[in-house]
């Protein structure tokens, strides 16, 4: 599938398993620089070391200093 992610950047929020890793795994395919969030950093860690083009960011989204925190993790990682 030819999703023209080559050479872009993702956050995937909430994606150290299930449908999100499942979505960090197809873009990381595609060339897409992806951001790996999640609320465990073992979990997030294990799909960051798997391989691609994968930063991590870790973070509660439930709270405004956590969605703050996420966010600017994100924006320094490429």
């Amino acid at each position: 599938m030819d999703l023209s992610s080559k050479g872009r950047r993702a956050l995937v929020t909430g994606s150290s398993s299930g449908l999100g890793e499942a979505k960090v795994k197809m873009l990381a395919q595609e060339g897409a620089a992806v951001i790996v969030h999640g609320r465990h950093s073992v979990r997030v860690d294990v799909i960051v070391n798997a391989g691609g083009r994968a930063d991590r960011t870790l973070g509660d989204l439930t709270t405004d200093a956590g969605a703050d925190k996420v966010c600017g993790s994100a924006s320094m990682a490429a």
